[in-house]
């Protein structure tokens, strides 16, 4: 009966385990989901001053098992306008299985002032469930066009020292023909 009674705690302790494993497992898969994007701004930086009417936008944007499919948006709000899609480029797994794209986008008609971008990027992840996360990130800039370079003042043409030179200039002629061409008495 001993032998009977051990391998039945045997066969009871080995299927615990299982059930314990199993549980663990779906536990496990069933809790594990991407994390947000990591979004840094890369131009126009925090608080930068540009001197032009036109900026590029540039980002990189790092996130969990990205394969460089069509499961990612990245979109840009100037100023709280609408949303314009931003291009991006795939650039491929890093360390740790962490993903990288890039993107750029020319912003351009800017008044003088300060300006605000903000990116907004979402992943969906199907293969775990259809979800998906996102996270946004802004910077504010300002626009400061240069003070215009004075030209420097035209010099007048000496209009009054040119007519009394002419002046001069006749009347010595006039004088000088009169003496020569005048008849002696």
């Amino acid at each position: 009966m001993k032998k009977t009674a051990l391998a039945i705690l045997l066969i009871l302790m080995l299927l615990g385990l299982i059930a314990v494993v199993n549980q663990v497992v779906e536990v496990t898969e069933a809790n594990f989901v991407p994390g947000p994007p990591s979004i840094s701004i890369d131009s126009p930086k925090a608080n930068e001053t540009c001197s032009t009417n036109a900026v590029w936008l540039n980002i990189t944007i790092q996130t969990f098992f990205d394969y460089g499919d069509n499961s990612r948006m990245v979109e840009c709000s100037l100023d709280g306008k609408e949303n314009i899609t931003i291009p991006v480029s795939y650039v491929g797994f890093g360390e740790d299985s962490w993903s990288t794209v890039t993107g750029s986008v020319l912003l351009h008609e800017l008044s003088e002032g300060s300006h605000s971008v903000t990116i907004y990027a979402t992943y969906h992840f199907p293969s775990y469930g259809n979800y998906s996360t996102s996270d946004s990130r802004t910077s504010n800039f300002t626009i400061d066009f240069p003070e215009p370079t004075p030209s420097p003042e035209p010099e007048f043409f000496p209009t009054t020292l040119v007519i009394t030179s002419v002046i001069v200039v006749a009347v010595i002629v006039g004088v000088g023909l009169f003496i020569c061409f005048r008849k002696p008495r």
